[in-house]
């Protein structure tokens, strides 16, 4: 069954957001917007901002956002099929579904992506993938395991796989609709994937849905996924599940894990009930899909402050969910990859034997940053980790973690279970995981990426001058990168909110605030871009140039005089376009 899109866009602009959103949160008009308490995390100051005009809405406490159809699926707890069907029973709109569509489309992709697979596997072992094979080695990865996960190589070269593609008879259309190409302004294609060592990432079935990469030199985005497609669904898919899928119901226990190679690492020394998120955070679809297959599932990550904040994320989600979560929290400055390499999987077993509930880890989190040997510090913690016990509905569970509490805080438990019950009775806290959240500054964006995302947002036209100036290649930022990359495919009419409920979390956050907030720039904003992608560009420029003079020295050393004039030319060249850039800064020429 498929909704067609134009019905999709009547329902979108005839429906009204800020009338939906009331019927769940109290609103009041300020400026432009409509604010109030964020019904996705507990606040005393409302920051849930609501944009009648573009349609958005947008937490800066807890940084959900996305349009009319996210709010009813997240609010709703439904598919976005039905927040479809819901907006057109409310706003009186018939819908006439076509069958069997998308079911093609599907298959279609499915099918170019098996071809892709096996492009990018026989590249790796022919005489192309030469490069591949060296980097494969370099990170310990043995045949067996590049055979098992099929791992490939995708060649330094704009059009291979292209190519390859339209020789075996495949679509523009369906090459670019499966993610694998970019379009030029002009009307050209390029691989998406270049230079790197690519992930197929396969379903439980063995379809491969999309692909992961890695960058083989260093260069940016140093991880590159495929974009979101009708198959391949950041939130919902994991890597490795097909292949550990069997391990994972022999033991009854699954490690979820962030990267690629860390789940390749740990599966080759024999850690085989593994999973890896592709590009996102851990999302409620990767819990209910993992509950199914394992009673135990532990989270697996980096005890750095972002992982512990990552894990404080989390621990929400497996309370809504009705699932024990657990965590192995590595020693600072490893990741699984490295831990396994230096400390080796005994290391690993031990801790992972040990791994305590994702409560315990939490709360021991909330105690290292705070001082519990006071008043204050006690109190701060308890408005930290109220919210959770809350929401635990298990009295059992709840009175198990109070204890923990207690004993850990040095409380009696009577005070702490009624500190618990006064929050409970006056709706939470503005503390909390929420609290957290709600103190945290949102998703890390480099300011000037973020200034060129945010002028196509309010100003579509302009995505041809970035197009044109290849300032795309400049981006660092994935996220920021597959939506330029989206949005030059129609430039002249786009309408960012079409598809915008199938953005991961983050990504619709990003785009929603970056629409209802105030635009940085006080002159025209084509001057302003312009000055971004100068900067942009002076910043590639810096980093070019450090790693060529690291090869010059390299190559004066060897006596290498053939590749020492290469790299000289290569430094000239930069030095040509810096100057040339310093020109237009001053007025004198044209970006």
């Amino acid at each position: 069954m498929v909704i067609p899109d134009e019905k999709i866009t009547e329902i979108r602009e005839r429906s009204d957001i800020v009338e939906i959103v009331s019927e769940y949160v109290h609103l009041k008009k300020s400026g432009k917007n409509f604010i109030g308490l964020c019904p996705f995390h507990s606040e005393k100051t409302p920051s849930f901002t609501v944009n009648r005009e573009k349609g958005i809405f947008y937490c800066f406490g807890c940084h959900e956002g996305g349009d009319i159809f996210t709010f009813l699926m997240k609010i709703r707890n439904i598919s976005f099929s039905e927040s479809v069907f819901e907006l057109a029973r409310i706003y009186n709109i018939r819908i006439d579904v076509r069958k069997g569509k998308s079911d093609s489309i599907r298959d279609e992709i499915l099918r170019i992506n098996k071809i892709a697979a096996d492009y990018f596997f026989n590249t790796l072992q022919g005489k192309e993938g030469e490069e591949g094979r060296r980097y494969i080695t370099y990170r310990k990865l043995s045949r067996e395991i590049v055979e098992g996960f099929y791992i490939g190589y995708a060649p330094d070269e704009w059009r291979s796989l292209f190519n390859y593609l339209q020789k075996k008879g495949f679509s523009v259309e369906l090459m670019e609709k499966a993610g694998l190409i970019i379009e030029t302004r002009d009307g050209n294609y390029y691989d998406r994937f270049r230079n790197r060592i690519v992930f197929p990432v396969r379903e439980v079935d063995g379809s491969i849905v999309g692909f992961g990469s890695r960058s083989i030199d260093e260069s940016e985005p140093k991880y590159m996924n495929s974009p979101e497609t009708p198959v391949f669904i950041k939130g919902r898919v994991l890597y490795g599940i097909h292949e550990c899928r069997d391990f994972i119901d022999k033991d009854g226990r699954v490690f979820v894990v962030e990267g690629y190679f860390d789940l390749l690492t740990l599966y080759q020394a024999g850690v085989r009930n593994v999973v890896a998120l592709c590009g996102t955070a851990l999302g409620v679809n990767h819990l209910r899909r993992l509950k199914k297959f394992a009673r135990d599932i532990c989270l697996v990550f980096d005890g750095d402050e972002a992982g512990m904040r990552a894990l404080a994320r989390s621990l929400q989600l497996f309370i809504d969910e009705d699932v024990d979560g657990r965590a192995v929290v590595l020693p600072h400055g490893y990741d699984p990859d490295s831990f396994i390499k230096d400390r080796g999987k005994n290391a690993f077993d031990i801790l992972s034997e040990k791994a305590p509930s994702l409560f315990e880890t939490v709360l021991d989190y909330f105690i290292s940053e705070t001082a519990p040997q006071d008043f204050d510090g006690k109190k701060k913690i308890m408005e930290m980790i109220t919210p959770y016990i809350v929401s635990v509905r298990n009295p059992i569970e709840r009175e198990r973690w109070i204890r923990l509490i207690s004993e850990s805080i040095g409380l009696r438990e009577e005070v702490v279970r009624e500190f618990v019950a006064l929050k409970k009775g006056s709706g939470g806290s503005e503390f909390g995981i929420d609290g957290l959240i709600e103190r945290q500054e949102p998703p890390q964006i480099d300011p000037v990426e973020k200034g060129v995302l945010q002028v196509v947002l309010h100003h579509p036209e302009y995505i041809k001058l970035i197009m044109e100036r290849g300032a795309i290649s400049y981006i660092k930022d994935d996220r920021i990168r597959d939506l330029l990359m989206e949005l030059s495919g129609s430039p002249d009419s786009i309408d960012i909110q079409k598809g915008l409920s199938q953005f991961d979390e983050k990504t619709r956050g990003i785009i929603s605030r970056l629409i209802i907030e105030n635009p940085p720039w006080e002159e025209e904003p084509g001057d302003f871009l312009k000055g971004c992608i100068l900067k942009l560009q002076e910043r590639y420029i810096r980093e070019q140039m450090k790693g060529l003079l690291n090869q010059l020295k390299e190559a004066q050393e060897d006596r290498n005089e053939e590749a020492v004039e290469k790299i000289l030319r290569d430094i000239n060249r930069l030095k040509e376009i810096r100057r040339k850039n310093g020109k237009i800064e001053k007025g004198e020429g044209n970006i």
